[in-house]
């Protein structure tokens, strides 16, 4: 039995007795990203913990091979509890950044409407709009846009006032 032989035993043996930390690393150590991506994702599913669980997931993602299902099952955790967490947060720059990913991430893997959800609260109408129309959600993508051309109106408003008191400023100065 060689050395990769034996420490993917060891691997197997240290998952089966739960210990996913340990799993992870001699699955890594032995070659098999795959398997080591897969251990950090078992490892996050069971934390309860948001910020541990995201860390778990990032790992997961950094770790497994592009292209396969372990990557893709990463990327999709990742995205759907980056979404939950913004959820429940005001939405700072940096998570508006990590939802934006978020968004295309799920929009990626064919999510359309969780990335619709990631982009409003993300407030990139743009991105919810496309996301709206590839899942096929007529009524939201309606109901969106007619909000959008009302703030649109209403902007355009105000700048139509703000310019005509400009203007009447300029014309008493003048006298």
């Amino acid at each position: 039995m060689g050395a990769a032989s034996r420490i993917l035993a060891l691997a197997r043996a240290a998952e089966l007795r739960g210990e996913l930390g340990e799993a992870a690393a001699l699955f890594a150590q032995a070659g098999r990203l795959d398997d080591a991506s897969r251990v950090m994702l078992l490892r996050g599913d069971g934390d309860m913990d948001p910020a541990a669980r995201l860390r778990h997931y990032v790992q997961a993602l950094a770790t497994a091979p592009a292209g396969t299902n372990a990557h893709t099952q990463a990327r999709r955790k990742h995205a759907t509890l980056v979404l939950a967490i913004a959820a429940s947060e005001a939405v700072t720059p940096s998570l508006r950044q990590d939802l934006l990913a978020a968004g295309r991430d799920l929009e990626a893997l064919g999510e359309h409407e969780k990335a619709a959800e990631a982009y409003a609260r993300a407030a990139d109408v743009e991105g919810e709009a496309r996301a709206l129309a590839r899942a096929g959600d007529v009524e939201k993508l309606d109901a969106l846009l007619l909000g959008q051309q009302g703030r649109d109106r209403e902007t355009m408003a105000r700048r139509e006032a703000n310019e005509e008191i400009l203007a009447l400023v300029a014309t008493g100065r003048r006298r």
